[in-house]
């Protein structure tokens, strides 16, 4: 699962500088906004990597690359290739190609690579 947050900080106040708060203590402010959740993968999500201006993929320990679209949140591809959790990823592009390259790597000792096309 994948959450979107919109938001920044502003100044702290000396309830937000408090290591420990108890029950009925005031509670700090969460100064983010939950955008949208992305549902897809079924174990922690380790990675997201940027495709182009609107695509993302995140990958993980379920061993799936999920390709989404960053307006909508729409998966847009899931990646089968590994059988173990996805331990690095990068994406790869070039002048005279038509399509990115989104490479992976895993715990159980392989490389994927898969071609996306360019939008």
């Amino acid at each position: 699962m994948l959450r979107w947050f919109l938001g920044g900080r502003d100044a702290q106040s000396s309830v937000e500088k408090s290591p420990v708060l108890g029950i009925g203590e005031e509670q700090p402010k969460n100064w983010f906004t939950e955008l949208q959740v992305l549902k897809g993968h079924f174990d922690i999500v380790r990675f997201l990597v940027q495709i182009d201006d609107f695509r993302f993929a995140s990958a993980g320990d379920d061993g799936l690359v999920l390709v989404w679209n960053v307006e909508t949140g729409e998966q847009l591809q899931e990646l089968r290739g590994h059988s173990q959790q996805i331990t690095a990823i990068t994406t790869f592009s070039s002048d005279c190609a038509s399509h990115t390259s989104l490479i992976t790597a895993s715990s159980d000792r392989s490389l994927s690579v898969a071609f996306l096309a360019t939008l």
